[in-house]
């Protein structure tokens, strides 16, 4: 349906649509979260949907990210967020999602096969499917929900799914889903930027994404999209992603976590109760892992130091035990650490 700049905005602000989303929308390289069927990358001819596959990003030298190169995200130029701006902050406070589509729910009444859709699935493939089927926004918020609950299955489903083309929509949601989740494959998340077959705009959310999880191992291949973004697509705002990215991996590198000596000891004591002894220079990086809820590059760490089990069921159970015991006994640390940060920064 076309609307007009001077009609009523859709969104049901009963402001003019030249006045309120008009410009948002002209500002996103892609349609953001659109409730309309969009044509499937397969769907259209190549020279209408910007692809980007293995092998033509290239190598654009070693990152430096001074204050000047991030000086675009800080620019006051556009005081209209883009896509990216709102998939970071629905991501990392998913109650703004939840309360937006309780109050849209109230106007618009849509959605509600889908939603029962939502409800009734009893598997992450059947919802990893609704996903595929360009889900409706107004059901987003019921959608991520069910996908965390499966979060073991749903999210290596998710990953493989991005290591295809698809509709934005679903990798806007597959960004929030990932972040909010505690188990995701690192590698195979890297493989989506440096093995990469999407469209610019999935690959650009995608290297947000793993600025967001503080993947350090990402800064390379988010320093190469952005540079091939900037040069193949001068008039696109896919540079922005990797951007984004990079500055929340400089943050992390400016703003390392800090364990006090009583903290640091803590962390020894628990883990050794736990049966995993390490050295007091190791406490930091195993809190700065369950702080970036990076759980799988954790017990990889521990199993490590752990050894691996032999073949016998019991030394297995043994092992398992002990790395369960070990995460469980870390994650007080970390919220009263997460307290004392979040004290400091309003002091």
């Amino acid at each position: 349906m076309d609307i007009g700049r001077n009609d009523p905005c859709p969104c049901g602000s009963r402001k003019k649509y030249k006045k309120c989303c008009l410009p948002l929308r002209q500002n996103h390289p892609q349609p953001l979260l659109s409730a309309e069927k969009e044509p499937f990358p397969n769907d259209v001819p190549d020279d209408q949907y910007e692809f980007v596959t293995a092998g033509e990003v290239g190598d654009y030298g070693t990152p430096v990210l001074t204050q000047e190169f991030l000086s675009p995200l800080s620019s006051k130029a556009s005081p209209i967020p883009s896509s990216y701006d709102l998939i970071l902050n629905l991501a990392e406070r998913p109650e703004l999602l939840q309360k937006t589509n309780q109050l849209v729910g109230r106007f618009i009444f849509r959605g509600k096969e889908e939603a029962r859709k939502i409800k009734k699935a009893n598997s992450a493939e059947e919802l990893v499917e609704i996903m595929k089927s360009n889900s409706d926004p107004i059901n987003h918020a019921l959608l991520l929900d069910r996908l965390l609950e499966k979060e073991t299955a749903s999210i290596p489903l998710i990953i493989s799914e991005l290591a295809k083309p698809q509709r934005d929509n679903f990798c806007e949601v597959a960004v929030q889903a990932i972040y909010r989740s505690r188990y995701y494959p690192e590698e195979d998340l890297l493989e989506l930027v440096t093995e990469p077959n999407a469209t610019a705009y999935d690959l650009s959310l995608i290297c947000m994404l793993l600025g967001m999880l503080e993947i350090e191992e990402a800064l390379q291949p988010l320093w190469n999209c952005y540079h091939f973004f900037k040069k193949k697509f001068p008039h696109r705002e896919y540079w922005k992603g990797p951007l984004i990215g990079l500055a929340e991996l400089k943050y992390r590198q400016d703003n390392p976590i800090e364990l006090s000596a009583e903290q640091c000891d803590i962390v020894v004591r628990n883990l050794q109760e736990s049966g995993i002894d390490i050295k007091p220079a190791m406490a930091n990086r195993i809190v700065d892992l369950v702080y970036a809820r990076r759980i799988l590059k954790l017990l990889n760490t521990l199993s490590e130091i752990l050894g691996e089990p032999n073949d016998d069921e019991q030394a297995q159970s043994e092992h398992r035990q002990k790395l369960t015991s070990a995460v469980s006994s870390l994650v007080p640390i970390v919220v009263q650490f997460d307290l004392s940060q979040q004290s400091d920064t309003k002091g």
